[in-house]
């Protein structure tokens, strides 16, 4: 529906370009036309250059062939998703005309539409005086449904690896949604000093996906139904003068969050053991929750240069969203309730309510004097949650005897979150920079305690952390640059197990000129991350550490100003490194959790351009393509060859057709391997 109205509205702006240009007098007088006579041989001698036409367009449009899929579709639509038949490509549509009194221009853009993952279109629209129109769509298919995610029943007792039994690649989370996003906004005398705007913005969602439904003693992956969405209404003012620039705005959002279960097939859970001898199952189960919301906010923004040394900004905003959700479920089936007391039938309801005042502020200044440049940012961030919950649940042991227990709690989420940094910046030479800052992050937190905790109702969190920055930039030749910046955190407490805490933290890039047809491009990163205060949550070992690094050459050859053509390869070697410890939520004891993954990634394409013949332009050929190839912890291939071809017929058709072969693997996950060939072919038209 809103691709119609996006449709439609484009129509509308192409029927005024038509009134437009159709309102224009078609009689001359006959002074006039006595004047172009007496002025049509002058005109043969040195005629006019002919202006650009106001109105140009161009489509892409054409089909993709899939050969079909072998081996998991699942994992194909996760990791690739393409579909097949009739695409439209692209469509840009451009007119301009400053001297029309109602539209100055339009544009409109379309990308990908015909059953892709992803799908865009734009349009803008203005009068140069008055107003200027601007609109965003977005549709998105995200899809992710790999078998191996958090499946502990892959291989069931009698089952191997290649068997398929009803529920052995049902994973416990996964998604299958269309996410659609709109953007509008209005501008009202563009160009002026005093600029009034208004917005909207919409983001949706819904499909089906897998969520696992949790009772005492197992959990029971069960499909889902998905539906969301967010409305936001904004409207302000921006100031725009020599000095300074402040902008006004304020807004409101609403949102709601839907999911809902349905099912009466019989479930055993992710436990393979029997709970005091009997075999837990779930046979039918009723589940829905919806949450419902608003909130208000105002929002400031301002920047200024008093001096030409100096220059200002700052950003304020507040916010008060408030939420009510409502949860209810009904289960049938075998459950266990504490020491050998079992229940067929659990029910329970629950309502709640949550007030969040959230305030954010960040402002800071540079500063230059001479060669040196001193940059000031402050950032802070405090939010408290004040929330209410009811809950009320039954269970029943037999069809006459029942328990039924009601629960009221009232909980206060307290953050608060600033950050301070300077930076200073000296150029030694025209070549040669050299940067020195320091950030201090700090903040506390307090939080209701989880029923394991032995030391108090309430978790009181707290962050200190101290960073040191330096950096280079050097220039020695045109062509020639290379940066480096390095980090040196030590942290005397953080919020979570996984927090970056001790950590440094390198980047190096260059990117230097060999020939002048040869271009290299270098890029090293690496981030090295110690937690040692992870263990003091329950005085035991539970640290993180981690570390990962990437780097990566690339090389661009361009023969004779790429005239016949072009190669362009880049590699990266990657590595990453978890060791964390925690704790095993059964018995609260220590367990390890170890992944390791080494990386490859290659790509390459070579670009052929055959010379001028009776084509416009000659043919050309692309061949390449790029592949990675991981080893450790889950050991991953994919490959992905590429040829192409273009041949214009014309200044204004060009015909094309590539292939594309798509293969994945993994060692560990076999079943998840897939593979499958593209065929895109179609014609590029300028008008």
């Amino acid at each position: 529906m809103r691709t119609q109205h996006f449709l439609m509205l484009s129509a509308l702006l192409g029927g005024a370009v038509w009134a437009q240009e159709a309102t224009k007098p078609a009689e001359t007088k006959p002074e006039e036309a006595k004047t172009e006579a007496q002025a049509a041989p002058a005109a043969e001698e040195s005629p006019a250059p002919v202006s650009e036409k106001p109105f140009t367009a161009t489509i892409d449009a054409g089909a993709r062939y899939i050969s079909g899929v072998a081996g998991d579709f699942r994992t194909y639509r996760s990791v690739v998703n393409l579909g097949e038949g009739a695409k439209l490509f692209g469509f840009e549509a451009n007119y301009l005309n400053p001297e029309a009194k109602l539209l100055n221009g339009f544009s409109v853009s379309a990308r990908n539409w015909g059953g892709d993952p992803f799908s865009t279109l734009h349009l803008t629209a203005e009068n140069t005086k008055w107003w200027r129109l601007s609109a965003d769509y977005r549709s998105m298919l995200y899809y992710n449904f790999l078998p191996s995610f958090a499946n502990p029943r892959l291989r069931q007792p009698g089952q191997t690896a290649g068997s398929t039994g009803p529920d052995l690649f049902l994973n416990q989370r996964g998604f299958d949604q269309r996410r659609k996003t709109t953007d509008v906004d209005l501008e009202l005398l563009p160009g002026r000093r005093i600029i009034p705007y208004l917005g909207f913005s919409r983001n949706s969602g819904d499909g089906t996906g897998v969520t696992p439904f949790v009772a005492a003693g197992n959990e029971y992956p069960v499909s889902t139904l998905l539906s969301d969405e967010a409305n936001t209404y904004r409207g302000g003012v921006r100031f725009e003068y020599d000095r300074f620039h402040v902008t006004l705005e304020q807004g409101g959002i609403t949102y709601k969050d839907d999911q809902s279960v349905f099912t009466r097939d019989r479930n055993l859970g992710n436990r393979t053991t029997t709970a005091f001898g009997q075999t837990l199952f779930l046979a039918d189960l009723n589940q829905a929750y919806g949450v419902r919301g608003d909130s208000i906010y105002s929002k400031v923004l301002a920047t200024g240069s008093p001096f030409h040394w100096l220059h200002a900004f700052g950003q304020f905003l507040y916010s008060r969203p408030k939420t009510d959700v409502t949860y209810t479920d009904n289960a049938r089936g075998l459950f266990v309730l504490g020491a050998t007391r079992f229940f067929n039938t659990g029910q329970s309801l629950l309502d709640s309510a949550a007030n969040q005042p959230h305030s954010s502020a960040s402002g800071g200044a540079e500063i230059q004097v001479g060669r040196f440049r001193l940059v000031n940012s402050f950032f802070t961030d405090r939010f408290h949650n004040a929330s209410s919950a009811l809950l009320t649940e039954t269970l029943f042991f037999t069809p006459t005897l029942s328990e039924s227990s009601t629960a009221f709690t009232a909980d206060r989420l307290v953050v608060n979150n600033h950050r301070y940094q300077v930076d200073g910046f000296f150029d030694a030479t025209r070549k040669l920079t050299f940067r020195g800052g320091y950030r201090y992050v700090w903040g506390d937190a307090a939080v209701r305690a989880g029923k394991v905790n032995p030391f108090g109702p309430t978790e009181l969190g707290e962050l200190k952390q101290n960073v040191g920055i330096a950096g280079i930039n050097f220039r020695p030749l045109s062509g020639s640059s290379w940066n480096a910046e390095y980090e040196r955190a030590s942290a005397d407490q953080v919020y979570f197990r996984t927090s970056l805490s001790n950590y440094h933290r390198l980047r190096v890039r260059g990117r230097q000129q060999l020939h002048s047809t040869l271009q290299m491009g270098f890029n090293y990163y690496l981030l090295d991350n110690r937690n040692p205060h992870a263990a003091e949550s329950f005085r035991t070992a539970t640290q993180w550490k981690s570390s990962s690094q990437a780097a990566s050459l690339a090389l661009q050859w361009t023969p004779k100003g790429g005239k016949f053509g072009s190669l362009l390869g880049e590699y990266t070697h990657s590595k990453l490194r978890s060791d964390f410890q925690y704790l095993a939520p059964q018995i609260l004891s220590a367990e390890k959790s170890l992944y390791t993954e080494y990386g490859h990634t290659a790509t390459a394409l070579l670009d052929l351009a055959a010379p001028k013949s009776w084509l416009v332009g000659g043919p050309h050929v692309q061949l390449g393509g790029s592949f990675y190839v991981g080893s450790g912890s889950r050991p991953t291939s994919f490959y992905q060859p590429i040829v192409g071809l273009r041949l214009p017929f014309h200044s204004r058709v060009e015909w094309y057709a590539d292939w594309r072969y798509y293969g994945f693997s993994q060692a560990t996950y076999l079943y998840e391997a897939f593979r499958t060939h593209t065929v895109v072919s179609g014609l590029r038209i300028g008008l």
